[in-house]
């Protein structure tokens, strides 16, 4: 009920001005019934049991995207990722884990990876969301103890690489 007064509905975005203008996008969860990512706005709150994380980690790789190894080197890093910084703790804790130069090759087996379907929301599970006609993007993983209220994206059309924002 908490949750419901204080984000009723999607909080308003700026529409006016010079920068490139941020859009809604959905965060996605993994679905053990349906065995398929399933796009939501926002995530339900935590049960009433579970409370809201006091601190919430945040953890960054560049993935590189030029790399010709890619899927070998995110299934390492996911590998690290699992074992020596969440030192095998099940669940992890409260995170998020920002991925930059994800190559469309290598989505798929991030998508496939146990851990972050157990575990996490996903921002994107096509590389078609990421700017054209970019091959790699960002991808943003935030652990399912942490309630979404929304996210949205900017494309910044002035790079030449495509580059973009996600914000949750």
């Amino acid at each position: 009920r908490l949750w419901s007064t204080f984000f009723p509905k999607q909080p308003p975005l700026p529409t006016r001005g010079p920068y490139p203008q941020p859009h809604y996008s959905e965060v996605y969860h993994y679905s053990v019934n349906l065995h398929a990512w399933i796009g939501v706005t926002s995530s339900p709150p935590p049960k009433s049991a579970m409370p809201l994380p006091s601190q919430i980690q945040l953890l960054t790789w560049n993935v590189n995207f030029s790399n010709p190894l890619r899927r070998q080197r995110l299934d390492r890093i996911l590998h690290h990722i699992t074992t020596e910084v969440f030192d095998g703790r099940v669940p992890p804790p409260a995170c998020v884990i920002l991925l930059q130069e994800v190559h469309q090759q290598a989505l798929p087996l991030l998508l496939a990876h146990p851990f972050v379907r157990a575990h996490f929301l996903i921002s994107t599970i096509s590389h078609t969301t990421w700017p054209h006609p970019s091959v790699y993007g960002n991808v943003t993983l935030i652990s399912s103890g942490i309630p979404v209220v929304a996210a949205f994206q900017i494309q910044f059309p002035s790079t030449v690489t495509g580059r973009h924002c996600f914000f949750v």
